[in-house]
């Protein structure tokens, strides 16, 4: 990368989100809201809209047109009653209502329904209100929302198209094609803002308000889904889809925050910066979400690109993004800083560098994520680091990802990457890391010397996928991997690891059975006690219940136990002697491997319940229970007693111990 490129480019980053953001303030006082609250007590009117009526006509009916003014004024229009505080305005379910023509004019441009200055819920019961699709239709957006609060229930808002009176939709200005908020609060619920066009913010666009999208689209709308300048942004349950734009295809944030839990961000194209979400100078938290399929044509960013801002990410996954240049997943130009936990960043393309991620400047931390599968065409197929960016990696899966230079990593001079508790391995093309800036800052496996002139081998990992109750794909950890049980307990107690996994599991877990809880290396901690990879044997596996199909009522408990590396089993059979219930009980050392051992059994007899006394206990020979397995599920118990005689049966499994798993390399 060129220095001088990098001014240029970062400059017309500035002058790109400056010119979107350069709106003309309307010269209302921004009065309305107080208003609004100081009647929020007042009882609700609710104005009832005749089905499809859209004009103001004196016609003896309620038009959607009408009931807006009745609102705003609270003064009776044509049969819409007068509005009195927070005003209900009921619109016939599956109704449409067809805008033909401009209702009035300002500063922001033309619009086809009253502007909203008082405080209005439409409960659509999914009604259509559109801009008329026919041939010479004025232009106009839909709503215009100045120092009110709008709430859409069940309402779809379509084709819309900000303009000035022949000026073009390029004219400076013209934002929010479907909505258009200032010094407001816009709420959607179960609601669709699709087909909208506008030079800025085609879906929606706010100025010093707050938009809250709850189970809502936001789809097709050109000049980005969302325009969000010096406001509050809340999205949960949403999706935000196949919107197109300059510059941040599905989102663009100014100045604002956002809050997004549980939606996706999918689908979006963007021609320079950030297909799915960009902007500056803003704060930007994701959970739960997933941001794929999103595409920056010729810059950076596929599916997330923020400079001067703060990204917490958390609980996500960044999937199948592509940019013309930098940064397939998530590009965060200079100043930017926050953290990834507890998520997956995979099969994202850059045409330059920086597949899953690139981090210019500041600080920045990785932890409990997996970053998989991710490509770039020059260096850091997993993750990037450029022009002093500090980047921390704690309990992070680097593998499967692709790049010329740095197929995992790639740190340039001035940057540093520290990876602890990290799996850097089975990276493609070049070396797993490279650049002078990364560091083993303790307990890593890295596949090769290239990040830090050591290598633990092959981490043995298994593919990229959902790996019991989680949201996110992970790689587990395969038998004999060097992962396993390596990590440092202190890492992991770290407050962005909080001793949990990246999906949410209980950190540490004695994933070997030694008898000692240390924490895995890498995004994945093993629930699962592995047998050791070579050889058949008696396993930890073998513990459950086990009965003879020929003899229900009685049965065996097994419990093979690991202490440092010795197994043994304890037996718990339980029979009849007589017409009276007796236990046998014995334990044993396995010798290393086998599959048969032989168990001295004792039986038990004396004190009684009621008046217990444990010096009347007493223990007796009873024989010998040898045990045989012959697969996970299958074995015999071979008997000799003096008083029972000998004999053999045949055993299966009747239960198992959760989270334990027979060797498939041994049976």
């Amino acid at each position: 990368m060129n220095p001088n490129e990098i001014v240029i480019r970062h400059s017309s980053i500035r002058s790109l989100y400056d010119l979107a953001n350069t709106q003309f303030r309307p010269t209302r006082c921004a009065v309305a809201v107080a208003m609004a609250l100081a009647t929020s007590v007042a009882t609700a009117i609710e104005i009832q809209v005749n089905a499809g009526d859209v004009t103001v006509t004196g016609d003896k009916s309620c038009s959607i047109q009408e009931a807006i003014t009745a609102a705003n004024t609270d003064t009776a229009v044509d049969t819409c009653p007068a509005g009195n505080g927070p005003d209900i305005i009921i619109l016939p379910g599956n109704s449409q209502f067809t805008l033909q023509n401009i209702d009035n004019q300002d500063q922001q441009g033309n619009n086809g329904l009253p502007t909203i200055t008082s405080n209005i819920i439409i409960r659509g019961h999914n009604a259509i209100i559109k801009r008329s699709s026919d041939a010479g239709t004025d232009h106009f957006r839909i709503f215009r929302v100045v120092s009110g609060n709008l709430r859409l229930n069940s309402v779809t808002i379509e084709n819309g198209l900000a303009d000035f009176t022949d000026n073009g939709i390029s004219a400076p200005g013209v934002y929010g094609g479907g909505i258009y908020a200032f010094d407001s609060t816009v709420t959607l619920i179960s609601s669709t803002v699709s087909g909208n066009t506008a030079s800025v913010g085609g879906g929606i666009s706010s100025s010093e308000s707050v938009i809250n999208i709850i189970e809502s689209e936001i789809s097709n709308n050109d000049a980005s889904g969302i325009n969000a300048n010096k406001s509050t942004i809340t999205i949960q349950d949403s999706n935000i889809s196949y919107n197109r734009a300059h510059l941040g295809g599905g989102m663009v944030l100014n100045n604002s925050t956002l809050s997004m839990t549980n939606s996706t961000v999918a689908g979006n194209h963007a021609n320079t910066f950030g297909g799915g979400l960009g902007g500056q100078f803003s704060t930007v938290n994701i959970d739960g979400s997933t941001i794929r399929d999103n595409r920056a044509t010729d810059y950076d960013g596929g599916g997330i690109q923020f400079g001067g801002s703060t990204l917490n990410l958390s609980t996500s996954t960044v999937s199948g993004n592509n940019s013309g240049r930098d940064g397939g997943g998530i590009k965060l130009d200079e100043n930017s800083q926050g953290r990834i936990s507890s998520s997956t960043i995979s099969r994202n393309i850059a045409g330059r560098g920086g597949g899953g991620v690139e981090i210019w400047t500041n600080q920045f931390n990785i932890a409990n994520s997996t970053i998989s599968t991710n490509t770039a065409s020059t260096k850091g197929g997993g993750i990037a680091s450029w022009y002093g960016a500090s980047v921390t990696l704690t309990n992070t899966t680097i593998t499967e990802n692709s790049a010329q230079i740095g197929s995992g990593a790639y740190s340039q001079p001035l940057s540093s990457i520290f990876f602890k508790n990290s799996i850097v391995g089975n990276n493609k093309v070049g070396a797993n890391c490279a650049g002078e800036g990364t560091t083993d800052s303790g307990s890593n496996v890295f596949a090769d010397i290239s990040c830090s002139g050591i290598t633990q081998g092959d981490p043995k990992l298994g593919p990229l996928q959902i790996n019991g109750v989680a949201s996110t794909e992970t790689h587990g950890l395969l038998s004999g991997s060097p992962a396993l049980d390596a990590g440092d307990n202190s890492f992991c107690a770290d407050n962005l690891i909080a001793n949990l996994d990246q999906r949410g599991l209980k950190r540490p877990f004695d994933g070997d059975a030694d008898g000692s809880a240390i924490c895995d290396i890498g995004s994945h901690e093993n629930h699962t006690v592995l047998a050791p990879a070579e050889g058949k044997g008696i396993q930890p596996a073998h513990s459950g219940a086990w009965f003879d199909t020929s003899r229900s009522g009685e049965g065996y408990f097994i419990y093979i136990s690991n202490n440092n590396g010795q197994r043994s089993v304890t037996i718990a059979y339980y029979t009849y002697d007589n017409g009276k219930q007796m236990w046998v009980i014995g334990t044993e050392p396995i010798a290393s491997g086998s599959s048969t051992v032989k168990v001295p059994m004792t039986v038990t007899t004396g004190t009684v319940f009621s008046n217990f006394d444990p010096t009347e206990v007493k223990r007796a020979n009873w024989g010998t229970l040898t045990l045989t397995f012959t697969a996970c599920d299958a074995g015999t118990i071979s008997y000799d007693s003096p008083q029972f005689g000998s004999g053999i049966t045949t055993i299966s499994r009747l239960a198992t111990v959760s989270g334990i798993t027979c060797n498939s390399n041994g049976f």
